[in-house]
């Protein structure tokens, strides 16, 4: 329910992280929010191994994703989850956005406009 903090930069890094692809950093570039994002805080990663539980990590039954078969400098960025949050609402906000601290009630989506109702009041 609470915006997350800014992160200073000497913070300790936060283990909440997501790889993001190059469609999500085409995504938040679209939006404004990917220049929010700070570069020292995020590192690229080349190479993806993904497997289920029950296949052993080296078997035929991985698969296997390189930025090099891709013709890419990477497959995209390990990125702290607050900085995505802060970067994203920032963004939000410096579109015209409105944040509102409330519990939605209800949603009413029409042709050429939405309203809600929320803990904080009613919105159209």
């Amino acid at each position: 329910p609470n915006r997350p903090a800014d992160t200073p930069p000497d913070a300790p890094l936060d283990s909440r992280v997501s790889a993001l692809s190059r469609a999500s950093e085409r995504i938040l570039t679209a939006i404004g929010a990917w220049p929010l994002i700070r570069a020292s805080r995020m590192q690229p990663y080349e190479r993806m191994r993904v497997w289920h539980e029950s296949v052993q990590p080296r078997s035929a039954d991985v698969l296997e994703f390189d930025a090099a078969y891709a013709g890419e400098p990477n497959l995209g960025y390990i990125v702290e989850n607050r900085l995505v949050q802060t970067a994203a609402l920032s963004a939000f906000e410096a579109a015209g956005g409105k944040v509102i601290a409330g519990e939605l009630s209800r949603l009413r989506v029409h042709d050429h406009h939405v309203d809600l109702e929320t803990s904080a009041g009613a919105f159209a």
